[in-house]
């Protein structure tokens, strides 16, 4: 077998630690969440507004929070499992499982997406499996 194609300890370990930085920039994502609802809603404001117009409908500001709960809850729930991922490879346990989390990566253009395609090429790897088990 090529030694190209195995996956040494060294790649698995890089692999972890790119799934744990890759949750580290969720925080960043939630950040960027929290100060958009803030500007987003004080800019709705009708005592804001002044005379500048018609305020929009409060079914709007509802509608967006809706929204900001879902991205929020889906940054925090990817967070959680590229933290188990990163874990789990590293102790080469839950294959199934960081194979699963390579492609709910794969959503988040550009960046998430490479860390997926890289942690599915590698972890698909007979070898990679071998050590899984």
């Amino acid at each position: 077998m090529n030694s190209q194609a195995v996956p040494s300890d060294e790649h698995l370990r890089l692999l972890s630690l790119f799934h744990y930085l890759w949750a580290g920039c969720g925080i960043f994502g939630l950040a960027f969440i929290a100060l958009h609802y803030s500007f987003m809603s004080s800019m709705m404001d009708p005592a804001r507004m002044g005379g500048a117009g018609q305020p929009p409908p409060p079914e709007m500001m509802d509608m967006m929070r809706f929204m900001y709960v879902g991205f929020a809850l889906y940054g925090i729930t990817t967070m959680v499992l590229n933290v188990l991922a990163a874990m789990w490879i590293r102790t080469r346990t839950n294959w199934t499982f960081c194979m699963v989390v390579a492609g709910i990566n794969c959503i988040s253009i550009p960046l998430g997406t490479v860390l997926g395609v890289f942690t599915l090429v590698l972890l698909g790897k007979d070898a990679a499996r071998a050590r899984f088990r």
